[in-house]
């Protein structure tokens, strides 16, 4: 489909005209990376680590404009082509219209490569400019989104910002320790979320990261599981093996059947199409997935429940290693992982698919990095009651723990992922005569 030329010029230009900086403005740098950019005071500020990336997240103040800058080890190597061409092929959501690729050197005299891109989200159409370069051994992506009908409105205040974007050379000061070099080459290129071209996101992850404390973690993913039939790829973050997709086992009921203690293990499709089960994995009660054995508590789960041999249920101790173990800034056994609702810093992010999640009202997409290779879908779950509802399955899903609040209590604890935030959500719901909730499951490794 021919898009408008003078769009493409747009979206060039939002990177390349020079314009002067505005007064009420922060320099905001990084002696690492050796870097410097001027960010309006009203606009929000973030940092993160995803795997071994370091993100910069700038949003403007009425959340209508947004910069990322993500920076990085890039090893030997590698050039800038091959930098536009992997972060093309991993970063850009499906659907991505790429409009033009080219040479370009900015003001501050960086050579590099300019990306212009289109992708619609939700009915809205975004342009997105993204900034390549790759100065000694280090990766730079500068990148703009903006939706298409406000281009004229807030693509000055985004020159503002772009075009102050300095690589100074500076040195590395003595008080700052480095990090350990990275694998350089595709393999490491990303720091966990490439993908060459013998791989895809249904394929076995494998690659490494390091959580906040500075320790690598391990994700090299384990041998397919096969269970009664089907096919399962798994993963190890951490000292844990996870199922890397939602359980879909057992005898799929029709609308006017509902779990029960039979024997035998039974599983909802999201609105009772087996095509969705296939693609998401199934739903279950609480009950039925325990089959109807009592809560666990350990550090360590030893409930099998609907789970395969040498497997079993995460308990809600579980849950949290895997949280500290993937978030950018809590480590494991941090206080924080006990606490309700949203917690950390962006273990969800993490731990979430790179597409396939709804559109916000937010400009930057809603999708995960699957930077550990977890890849949480949104599958959705039905409410309680044989006649309940279900919730859309493209924004959000609920893996459940077999672990209860209390011993006198009849909530279960639960993770819930969504398309609305970054940070791992810990909740519970009561589970009774009166509640049958049917969520996702992963298994983990005994």
């Amino acid at each position: 489909m021919r898009k408008n030329k003078s769009l493409i010029i747009t979206l060039i230009t939002l990177l390349i005209v020079m314009m002067s900086i505005s007064l009420n403005a922060q320099w905001q740098q990084d002696s690492k990376y050796g870097f410097k950019i001027n960010i309006p005071a009203d606009w929000t500020k973030s940092s993160s680590m995803d795997g071994t990336d370091k993100v910069y997240d700038y949003y403007s103040a009425d959340q209508n404009a947004a910069i990322q800058l993500r920076v990085f080890e890039a090893g030997e190597g590698v050039t800038t082509d091959m930098l536009a061409q992997i972060y093309e092929q991993n970063m850009l959501p499906e659907g991505t219209q790429k409009q033009s690729l080219e040479n370009h050197t900015s003001k501050n005299g960086i050579p590099g490569k300019q990306g212009a891109y289109i992708m619609n989200y939700n009915g809205i159409e975004v342009s997105m400019g993204s900034f390549y370069t790759v100065q000694n051994n280090k990766g730079y992506v500068l990148t703009v989104m903006i939706p298409s009908n406000m281009r004229e409105q807030k693509g000055q205040e985004a020159r503002q910002i772009t075009q102050s974007f300095i690589i100074d050379g500076f040195e590395i000061p003595n008080n700052i320790v480095k990090e350990e070099k990275k694998p350089s080459g595709l393999g490491g290129l990303m720091g966990g979320t490439s993908k060459t071209n013998n791989q895809s996101e249904n394929n076995n992850f494998s690659g490494s990261t390091s959580n906040n404390s500075g320790n690598t973690q391990s994700t090299s993913s384990s041998e397919n599981l096969v269970y009664q039939g089907q096919t399962y790829r798994t993963v190890k973050i951490g000292n844990q093996i996870w199922m890397a997709e939602n359980l879909s086992v057992g005898i799929m009921l029709t609308k006017d059947k509902y779990p029960s203690d039979n024997g035998g293990i039974e599983k909802i499709c999201y609105e009772y199409e087996k095509i969705n089960c296939d693609k998401m994995g199934g739903l279950y009660t609480w009950d039925e997935m325990m089959q109807y054995a009592e809560s666990d508590y350990g550090d360590i789960g030893q409930t099998q429940g609907i789970c395969p041999p040498g497997w079993h249920l995460p308990t809600d101790k579980e849950w949290m290693v895997l949280e500290g173990t993937v978030d950018s800034e809590y480590g494991i056994g941090d206080d924080i992982w006990y606490g309700w609702r949203r917690r950390g810093s962006d273990a969800a992010k993490k731990l979430k698919s790179k597409n396939g999640w709804l559109p916000t009202i937010r400009v930057l997409p809603p999708n995960g990095t699957d930077a550990f290779g977890f890849t949480v879908k949104p599958s959705g779950f039905k409410m309680s009651g044989e006649s309940g509802k279900f919730f859309k399955d493209n924004s959000i899903c609920i893996l459940w723990t077999a672990t209860k609040t209390s011993k006198k209590s009849d909530r279960v604890f639960f993770r819930e992922f969504s398309n609305g935030s970054d940070k791992a959500y810990r909740d519970a719901n009561a589970v009774n005569a009166d509640n049958h909730n049917a969520y996702s499951v992963r298994c983990i490794k005994n």
